[in-house]
C-alpha cells in the first residue's frame, strides 16, 4: 500500500480546490482515496511528511488490512494517520484483535458506520473524538442509536459528564443502563447525602467499577 514514488508537480497544480496538495496527493497516491474523498479528508488532517503515516499503513498491511480497507478506514478516519504506530495504534490493534473486536465491526456496512458518526455528531463529538472512541472501544460503533442517545443523555444531563468526557471513557455507553448505571447512581446519592461517599468522587469511575469494589 504505502507508495513511495516522488509527488507529481503535474498531479499538484491538478489539485487546486485544495490548499493541501501534498496531503491529498498522499491521501490519494499511498493510501488509494478517490480525488473527491481525499480533498474532503485533507481539511481534516495535515500531512508534512511521509514518515509518520507510512509507519501507520505498514502497521495496518501487517496486520492484514487489504488496500480497500485501509482506504475506507482512512476515508472514515482520516485522523488514524496521526497516530504513532508503535507507541498507539500497535498496542490496540493487538488488543483488539486478542478479543476478536474487528471481525464484528468490519462486518458492519459503511452506510451503518456513518450513521454512528452522525449520530454520535449529533450529540457533540467532533469527528476526532468519535475515531478516538472508536480505537478505545469498538464495540460503541454497534449500538442503536436509542441507547447511544438515552445513555449520554443520563451521563450527560444527570451526572454532569461533558460528552468529551464520555468520549474519552467510551466503555460507559457499553454498560446497562436502568439495571447499572441508574441504580449505582440512586445508591451514590444516598451515600453523598449521608456522608458515606464524597461529592469529588469519580462518577465515571462508578459506573466502571466491578461490583465488588462498588
Amino acid at each position: 500500500m504505502v507508495n513511495h514514488l516522488n509527488l507529481n508537480p503535474c498531479l499538484q497544480c491538478r489539485l487546486g480546490g485544495s490548499d493541501r496538495p501534498f496531503t491529498v496527493s498522499y491521501l490519494i497516491n499511498s493510501c488509494g482515496l478517490p480525488k473527491n474523498d481525499a480533498v474532503a479528508a485533507s481539511k481534516k488532517l495535515l500531512i508534512e511528511s511521509r514518515e509518520n503515516p507510512d509507519a501507520v499503513l505498514e502497521l495496518l498491511a501487517d496486520y492484514g488490512f487489504t488496500n480497500l480497507h485501509i482506504s475506507k478506514l482512512v476515508s472514515r478516519w482520516p485522523f488514524v494517520l496521526q497516530y504513532r504506530a508503535n507507541e498507539t495504534l500497535l498496542p490496540k490493534l493487538k488488543f483488539f484483535c486478542s478479543i476478536g473486536v474487528p471481525d464484528a465491526v468490519s462486518t458492519m456496512s459503511e452506510w451503518t458506520l456513518k450513521s454512528k458518526r452522525d449520530v454520535y455528531g449529533r450529540c457533540g463529538w467532533s469527528e476526532s473524538e468519535v475515531a478516538a472512541a472508536f480505537l478505545r472501544s469498538p464495540n460503541c460503533m454497534t449500538l442503536s442509536e436509542k441507547k447511544i442517545t438515552a445513555t449520554l443523555d443520563f451521563l450527560v444531563n444527570e451526572l454532569g459528564l461533558k460528552a468529551g468526557d464520555v468520549a474519552r471513557r467510551p466503555l460507559l455507553l457499553t454498560l446497562n443502563l436502568d439495571k447499572r448505571m441508574r441504580l449505582r447512581w440512586s445508591v451514590a446519592k444516598i451515600l453523598i447525602a449521608k456522608g458515606l461517599l464524597k461529592e469529588s468522587t469519580s462518577v465515571a469511575g462508578l459506573m466502571v467499577s466491578s461490583e465488588v469494589c462498588y
